[in-house]
């Protein structure tokens, strides 16, 4: 009875979660000129493959994975 109740507010606090992630990862994205500066969710974004099409998603889930680690 409570399950589903509490459903209206887990997904309205998901959606504007993930809302705010997703801001802040654009603006750190557009924001910054200068690699150094920019966070990490932004400088692993630009990760790049071996060839122009290809997506280095093991390297990217790696460095995800390690960066908070690191501080």
């Amino acid at each position: 009875m409570i399950i589903p109740l509490a459903a209206p507010g887990i997904f309205t606090t998901a959606i504007t979660t993930f809302t705010a992630a997703w801001n802040g990862f654009l603006i750190a994205l557009s924001m910054t000129n200068q690699p150094g500066m920019q966070t990490a969710s932004a400088a692993i974004s630009t990760f790049a493959g071996a060839t122009r099409f290809e997506t280095p998603s093991g390297s990217q889930m790696t460095a995800g994975a390690l960066a908070p680690s690191l501080w």
